[in-house]
């Protein structure tokens, strides 16, 4: 295997799956250049953001989610 050469070569990878699946979902839940995340990542971000629920909301392969919109980090 040669070592890669800084500027001229790339590599090529392709990620997939569950969590990939779902994070697509949720960025065409989210409104342009917003950020929205479940329930769960909410709980763990909410001490920390100021942000609001979207509600309930179907995301395929997952049936309803809550989903939270991050307005902001708490200043």
């Amino acid at each position: 295997m040669r070592a890669l050469r800084p500027g001229h070569d790339r590599c090529q990878y392709d990620v997939w799956g569950d969590t990939v699946n779902l994070a697509a979902r949720l960025e065409h839940a989210a409104a342009p250049g917003a950020l929205c995340v479940t329930a769960e990542t909410w709980r763990a971000l909410e001490p920390y953001c100021l942000g609001a629920s979207l509600g309930a909301l179907s995301v395929k392969g997952k049936g309803d989610l809550e989903l939270f919109r991050v307005d902001a980090i708490r200043g």
